[in-house]
């Protein structure tokens, strides 16, 4: 591949730090019997042919791939036929049944993918019309996650929740009872969810933007959500918590930062329970190279880590507008710290879209 971004970096070079491919939900739409599902799918080498998709037997469906994508290339410059990523689902009402209480759909690749392929690559789409309700307003939504939207906060949501428990119950997890803690809840995106567990599980949520906290303390009461400083202690005992999620909290921490965060998340986790942390690592780092320069990335390889990125995404939200970043490690770094806290069980790559996932035990 010739093509380079503005700053000289050849597609080729941020290609190979791509671990996998995925796919990508934007949302889905319904009418004339049929439920339209759009996103992006990207086909190994740029062949269309190397992906399919995957349905539960009694569903009808057609998929319509590839469709032109024109918002892909700026982000996916690297990927061959970036242009043509776009992808549209339609699963017919007549004549499918579905007894469960999500529409399960799995994108699967004819290339080599990573552990939990098929987990990653998994998305759902809740049945019961009541998920639907109850979302703040568009502002409040991309704080949290910058393209979601009110018609696909709740697949993605939704599908994060179920992933998580997925690979919570892998590693050894039990949901019959206990805490977990969402931290960086944001405006509850996936932690309403795991109230379908039942009552026996009591529910947390942690975030530094007041907003949404106010939010969701207000509007998801049976979650017992509150405003976190931006450095520890949190107010909860040793030992709280049988899982502490956080999806994209450490992406936007310096290392001093991360290395407080783990200690104090290790405190609040029972002996045997699990921390499930996401990381920017190699496929952030494609994802985002439109942006980034021969030297930041010759950093980033050497070091394990690159040079922080800074981040609007909080400004005017919290108290220190310094704080909030946007930080690259790679999995070697990234098990080299969580070892100081706790027994790192996996690293999982390109696990949640374009981050990784660091399992962690407290022993």
């Amino acid at each position: 591949m010739t093509a380079v971004n503005p700053f000289g970096l050849a597609a080729g070079r941020i290609l190979a730090l791509h671990k996998a491919p995925l796919a990508a939900v934007d949302g889905f739409s319904m009418g004339h019997g049929v439920i339209e599902v759009s996103g992006l799918a990207l086909a190994p080498d740029g062949d269309s042919r190397r992906v399919r998709v995957d349905l539960d037997a009694e569903v009808k469906y057609r998929l319509h791939y590839p469709l032109p994508s024109p918002g892909a290339p700026d982000y996916y410059w690297y990927w061959p036929n970036a242009e043509n990523l776009a992808f549209k689902l339609d699963i017919e009402l007549a004549g499918s049944v579905n007894p469960a209480n999500a529409l399960r759909f799995t994108f699967r690749f004819d290339a080599s993918d990573v552990p939990f392929s098929d987990l990653k690559n998994t998305f759902y789409i809740p049945m019961d019309l009541r998920r639907y309700f109850n979302f703040p307003s568009a502002d409040k939504l991309s704080r949290v996650q910058t393209f979601d939207t009110i018609d696909g906060v709740v697949v993605r949501g939704y599908s994060d929740y179920r992933r998580i428990r997925a690979l919570s119950e892998a590693y050894g997890l039990k949901f019959r009872s206990g805490k977990i803690l969402d931290w960086g809840s944001g405006h509850g995106r996936v932690i309403r969810h795991f109230s379908e567990i039942g009552s026996d599980v009591e529910l947390y949520g942690v975030d530094i933007d007041k907003e949404n906290v106010n939010w969701a303390s207000r509007y998801l009461p049976e979650i017992k959500f509150s405003h976190g400083p931006l450095m520890p202690p949190l107010t909860f005992q040793d030992g709280s918590f049988d899982l502490v999620f956080g999806i994209s909290v450490m992406t936007h921490l310096t290392r001093v930062v991360q290395d407080a965060w783990l200690a104090e998340i290790a405190r609040i986790v029972r002996t045997g329970g699990l921390a499930l942390l996401t990381f920017s690592g190699d496929t952030d780092v494609a994802f985002n190279s439109r942006w980034l320069d021969r030297e930041w990335l010759e950093d980033y390889l050497a070091t394990g880590r690159g040079r922080d990125l800074p981040s609007a995404d909080l400004m005017g939200k919290i108290e220190d507008d310094s704080y909030y970043r946007n930080t690259k490690n790679t999995a070697r770094v990234i098990r080299e710290q969580c070892a100081e806290h706790f027994d790192v069980l996996d690293i999982l790559e390109c696990m949640f879209g374009y981050q990784d996932l660091a399992v962690l035990q407290k022993d």
